[in-house]
């Protein structure tokens, strides 16, 4: 085949091309994006693959934009084995027990979990069926997309670092089921984070199973201005004493600015300069 003749097959595919995903959302720079990062869908058949790819994402994804989101995250979700890997792996996951509109969360938001190769989501759907999560429930699919983001002995290594921070196999397992982002936070992170709620916080590792969302937070934009203001409070006997400090740590913004920063700046006036880390204390 000329080199002519090739340029003009390559045209026409692109012109081909262009329209139909324009008609579904991929337009302008969203579309050069695209296909910059995955250069593979020109050589895929319009009529064989990207249609039907686009048919699967329609399945849960009930908008263009939902799609086009998907696609930005999972460049590669266009040019896919749709019948290999993309199906079968849903398949898996429906058979499981996750329901549709889970489904959808997960391809719109971690679309790379649902790329993976068949045995790598057998693995995971087992590991996470191991921590009793329910497959209605949104933690699952957070968890097969967090085991599926990691290899065998990175996982291991996370778990390793727990149990030397004090945290039990069981323990580790419990915070998992409620929040399995614990596993992708930095060693760096989990390092210091325990480091000050166990010896400045005087917390036991069994709190931080109990709430593991605590691993997550920013520790300058929560943890350090929330337990500031609860110090302060509690020293001036003003902390009711029945309220959990780690429990506190986890209401909203909204709800703990309402109930102990503006309610007690009358006894405090300095409070909220404290909060918003003007102030700083020697507590």
């Amino acid at each position: 085949m000329s080199i002519s003749l090739s340029w003009c097959i390559l045209i026409l595919r692109i012109s081909f091309l262009n329209d139909f995903i324009n008609e579904n959302g991929f337009v302008g720079p969203v579309l050069h994006s695209v296909i910059a990062s995955n250069p593979t869908i020109l050589r895929r058949s319009l009529d064989k693959h990207i249609k039907p790819s686009l048919d699967f994402l329609k399945e849960f994804l009930d908008t263009n934009e939902k799609i086009v989101t998907a696609v930005k995250r999972g460049p590669w979700l266009l040019s896919f084995d749709l019948k290999g890997i993309l199906k079968p792996n849903a398949s898996l996951l429906m058979e499981e027990g996750v329901p549709h509109s889970k489904m959808s969360l997960l391809i719109a938001l971690q679309p790379r979990a649902i790329m993976q190769n068949v045995d790598k989501m057998v693995y995971a759907i087992e590991m996470t069926r191991s921590f009793d999560i329910k497959p209605t429930d949104l933690a699952y699919v957070i968890a097969i997309a967090v085991i599926l983001s990691m290899t065998k002995s990175m996982w291991q290594k996370k778990v390793e670092l727990y149990k030397k921070l004090g945290l039990t196999e069981v323990e580790i397992s419990k915070a998992i089921k409620r929040q399995p982002r614990v596993m992708v936070c930095s060693e760096e992170k989990i390092k210091s984070l325990m480091d000050f709620f166990t010896n400045t916080m005087k917390l036991k590792p069994s709190v931080i199973a109990t709430y593991p969302n605590l691993l997550l937070y920013s520790f300058d934009a929560r943890i350090q201005p929330r337990f500031n203001v609860l110090k302060i409070l509690a020293s001036k006997k003003l902390l009711p004493p029945h309220k959990k400090i780690a429990w506190l740590l986890t209401e909203s913004e909204a709800r703990f600015l309402t109930n102990y920063v503006t309610k007690y700046l009358d006894q405090v006036p300095d409070l909220m300069e404290l909060y918003r880390g003007v102030k700083k204390t020697n507590l």
